[in-house]
């Protein structure tokens, strides 16, 4: 038997901090009061932020935060940490779905989030990045086909925003 199952309050191994696993499991053990707050870290110590899974936790721990879940919901906060987990896959040779998803977070955030200065070119930079690898994961993702359907309506709303100033 699994030694982090039978023990509570210890984080599963870093090698099986994937995906949506890491959603679930990151949550509860790393949550770290603050200040009269509760926040949630992805890791425990900074020698595991380049762990290719930092950035696919760190952007779901970002939608913990938007949506509420587990902790107080917290716009800007969630919107902190999709920008680092951008600068972290950015920055190391990552080579997983995340950063299209990021891509569209923040695109949408530019767009309609009252965190963000309203930025339709930089919401139509991240927007597009987002679409093109949308389309390279068509084959692996089954669901790929309603974010790609998302992803351009918010290109074609952040083109006429820019279009109106143009023409």
């Amino acid at each position: 038997m699994d030694r982090t199952k039978r023990i509570k309050n210890v984080p599963p191994p870093v090698d099986l901090l994937k995906g949506d696993f890491a959603y679930h499991e990151l949550v509860k053990p790393l949550t770290v009061p603050h200040k009269g707050r509760t926040f949630v870290r992805p890791f425990l110590g900074a020698d595991r932020m380049h762990h290719p899974c930092y950035c696919e936790a760190t952007n779901n721990l970002g939608d913990i935060y938007k949506n509420g879940h587990y902790v107080e919901q917290n716009e800007q906060h969630a919107i902190h940490l999709y920008i680092a987990a951008m600068n972290v896959c950015m920055s190391d040779n990552y080579h997983g779905d995340a950063i299209a998803d990021i891509d569209l977070r923040l695109g949408t955030a530019f767009l309609h989030s009252n965190v963000l200065e309203h930025n339709p070119e930089n919401a139509l930079f991240h927007l597009n990045r987002a679409l093109t690898l949308f389309y390279q994961r068509r084959k692996t993702d089954p669901f790929v086909a309603g974010l790609i359907r998302s992803t351009k309506d918010l290109i074609a709303e952040a083109t006429a925003e820019l279009d109106e100033e143009v023409i």
